[in-house]
């Protein structure tokens, strides 16, 4: 059976660590249009130093920009963005002021993952 989300729909994935959950989130959403990636685990830089792709079957400078500080998101020219906030930018009001950006924006996906149990960025 083949299912489709809807783009008005929300999707929650949910697995135990180690099950793809972040793998069918990037292939889902390489077909989407716009998209920002909140990466507050620290993925991007354990990508980076096992020199893995960042986001599965796209090519960061391409399809997609790695940013650090929130201001920097409004400038990006390609379709999706991997927002990996630098320490002081871990604060809730930066993470409203992303949300509020990715509302006005109207087209945008937001993708958003948990830390593990535990772990604090």
């Amino acid at each position: 059976m083949r299912m489709t989300i809807g783009d008005d729909e929300h999707v929650f994935i949910c697995g135990q660590t180690g099950t793809g959950k972040s793998v069918v989130a990037e292939v889902y959403l390489a077909g989407k249009d716009h998209v920002v990636k909140l990466d507050t685990k620290g993925e991007v830089h354990e990508r980076r130093k096992k020199r893995q792709e960042l986001w599965h079957g796209l090519q960061e400078g391409k399809d997609f920009t790695v940013v650090h500080r929130l201001e920097d998101v409004s400038e990006v020219e390609t379709p999706k963005i991997i927002y990996c906030p630098v320490a002081e930018e871990l604060e809730p009001e930066y993470y409203n002021a992303l949300m509020s950006w990715v509302y006005k924006r109207e087209t945008a996906v937001l993708e958003v993952e948990e830390p593990e149990e535990g772990v604090r960025s």
